[in-house]
């Protein structure tokens, strides 16, 4: 119960961002905590945004141009961070890591810049 008072990203201010930048939510969920939007009109289709909003932690998925399907993880994140990452998934604030499908034609690898975030 306290958890939802001491959210590093309040849900409702995410979800308000979220909106006013055109993304579509998708999934709210109490267990793990975090919110997942989508958003449109990109190069590659869709990107997949989840927010965790007690830890400030935001996951994009996107098909990126030459390592295939990446998952970036960006932590601690605040509300000027998560505006520029809505805007462009692609950003790198250094304050995560990501990780490349392991696809024929395409090096597997796991970056770290930062400890996990589980």
């Amino acid at each position: 119960m306290g958890g939802r008072n001491t959210a590093k990203l309040p849900p409702f201010q995410v979800r308000r961002l979220a909106r006013d930048m055109g993304l579509i939510q998708i999934q709210f969920e109490d267990n793990p905590p975090k919110v997942t939007f989508i958003k449109k009109g990109t190069s590659n289709g869709r990107v997949r945004i989840e927010v965790f909003y007690t830890t400030g932690t935001v996951k994009t998925c996107l098909a990126h141009d030459r390592q295939g399907s990446t998952q970036m993880f960006r932590q601690d994140v605040d509300f000027d961070e998560l505006e520029k990452i809505f805007w462009n998934p692609r950003i790198h604030t250094n304050k995560g890591y990501k990780t490349t499908a392991n696809k024929p034609g395409v090096r597997g690898k796991e970056e770290k810049w930062w400890r996990r975030w589980h």
